[in-house]
């Protein structure tokens, strides 16, 4: 296993208890799983045991699934990346930071820089593009899951949107939440 990276920090990753020796294996499993969340995703936590840190570990395991079988989809959140990508727009972004703000437009639109108006356009417009049903409970988990389940295409999040919302991340990065344009 290669050594820690420059500037990074000591993780500890705690298996479950082993009553016998049987049980190591799966305890180092536990504490394997552990470690992976505490280095992908970053939390600012430095220990955790399997327990702690269970669904980020899960939605890590589905990535891994989703990043196995790829294949090409026709879904709201696929067809938005593509317009991004050939319109240089930013309707995923604004997609995610709905989501992530539970459908409040004004912290959303504050979260991603843009006068609330701008934002309230933008859902619109990515409706019309993505064919993504805003009022539909299915249809917001499966794009939550799509955008924490799968790279970006161009500029925007990184693996640790696994567990944290994008204000919060940036939060954590110093960055103050204004209110935009």
């Amino acid at each position: 296993m290669p050594g820690p990276a420059a500037g990074s920090r000591p993780v500890i990753g705690i298996g479950r208890p082993a009553a016998d020796p049987s049980d190591l294996p799966r305890s180092r499993a536990d504490a394997d799983r552990a470690l992976r969340v505490l280095t992908a995703t970053g939390t600012p936590h430095r220990a955790a045991a399997l327990e702690d840190v269970y669904l980020p570990s899960l939605l890590l395991d589905l990535a891994d699934r989703v990043h196995i079988d790829a294949h090409p989809s026709d879904d709201p959140v696929t067809r938005l990346r593509a317009y991004d990508a050939e319109h240089h727009s930013a309707l995923t972004e604004t997609l995610a930071a709905w989501l992530d703000n539970f459908g409040d437009v004004i912290a959303a639109s504050a979260a991603i820089h843009v006068h609330s108006n701008t934002f309230r356009y933008r859902l619109k417009r990515l409706a019309q593009v993505s064919g993504f049903d805003p009022g539909d409970p299915a249809a917001r988990f499966e794009a939550m899951l799509h955008l924490r389940l799968t790279p970006p295409v161009a500029r925007g999040t990184t693996s640790s949107r696994l567990t944290q919302p994008a204000r919060h991340q940036r939060k954590e990065q110093g960055e103050t939440e204004g209110t935009g344009p």
